[in-house]
């Protein structure tokens, strides 16, 4: 029988593969924008672990917003902004490859959401 459980503290799934004693478990989560699946022997110890990067796509609205910083701020080129808002989960990654792109950034895409929202309720 195979049996699931989440632990909410670790945000993984674990997959019993019949009974975890006998054939072993797998685990599977999604942390900073990569998924993680780790399979267990029947003793707990790590057989193989497949880590995958996960790139979100960019909305409408995402290019919209590249359009309107590189026209308006053009601080930091096309590729960097693709970056930052692709990582919207993942702040600490864009900080380190980009430190000194990350505050810009990060206060044009507040304005821009304010605007969109006031926008939004003026109609």
């Amino acid at each position: 029988m195979i049996e699931t459980k989440h632990n909410m503290v670790m945000n993984t799934h674990v997959i019993d593969i019949g009974d975890k004693q006998e054939y072993g478990y797998v685990c599977v989560s999604v942390d900073n924008n990569d998924l993680t699946i780790n399979v267990y022997d029947k003793d707990g110890l790590l057989v193989t672990q497949d880590v995958h990067h996960l790139q979100r796509k960019l909305t409408a609205e995402d290019i919209a917003f590249t359009d309107a910083y590189l026209r308006n701020v053009a601080d930091a080129d096309e590729k960097v902004v693709h970056e930052f808002l692709q990582s919207l989960h993942d702040h600490d990654k864009f900080c380190e490859d980009y430190p000194c792109y990350y505050t810009g950034l990060a206060d044009a895409r507040g304005m821009w959401r304010d605007a969109l929202a006031f926008a939004k309720e003026a109609k």
